[in-house]
């Protein structure tokens, strides 16, 4: 099977790295990346656990760090989610 350059499953590797109050936009940006790259394993996104021996996330056995680590070296993607959020709502303080 040849790998044309128009090939989407060839060229990207996406790590997306987020705030566990964002694994919702993450979700939604992981699935939507997959869909267009029509490539489920070209996206990086541990929002879930068990994804079935897919590089797309992890199991309940892996040894999580590594698997960062691994996913960090392969990505030529990495977008970092950051939610402008209220003071009190990120340190959970009640603010005058």
């Amino acid at each position: 099977m040849s790998t044309s350059i128009f090939s989407p499953q060839s060229r990207y590797r996406v790590f997306i790295s987020f705030a566990s109050a964002d694994h919702e936009l993450a979700e939604d940006l992981a699935a939507g990346l997959r869909r267009n790259l029509d490539d489920f394993d070209a996206v990086y996104c541990f929002t879930k656990p068990g994804r079935y021996n897919s590089k797309g996330g992890s199991r309940p056995a892996d040894n999580f760090i590594q698997l960062i680590d691994d996913s960090l070296q392969k990505c030529n993607v990495f977008l970092l989610l950051l939610a402008i959020r209220p003071a009190d709502e990120i340190y959970n303080v009640k603010l005058p």
